[in-house]
């Protein structure tokens, strides 16, 4: 039940950072598991939201340091990781809100 509780507080955050900076945000009825997969929407594009109680510490101070960080497993696809306000921030510019 604690998992659920995190994520479900963890979704609010999101939504609420997203608002925050004047995008349009939602959370997902039943975090995905209904007919969209997913836990938030904003600007109709879909993503996950997860919490650790810690996380890989290089990336953070790089994401900290920089404006950002590109993460792959090895024979892995290459993710970024942002920080969420730089993220917001870039959304909001490219929709024009």
């Amino acid at each position: 039940m604690q998992n659920k509780i995190k994520g479900n507080s963890g979704e609010r955050e999101v939504v609420g950072l997203a608002k925050g900076k004047g995008l349009n945000a939602m959370r997902i009825p039943l975090s995905g598991a209904g007919a969209i997969k997913g836990d938030v929407i904003i600007e109709n594009m879909v993503f996950g939201v997860k919490r650790w109680k810690r996380f890989n510490k290089k990336i953070v101070r790089d994401v900290e340091s920089f404006n950002g960080c590109f993460v792959r497993e090895d024979r892995g696809q290459w993710l970024v990781v942002l920080s969420a306000e730089c993220f917001l921030d870039l959304l909001k510019e490219i929709k024009g809100v």
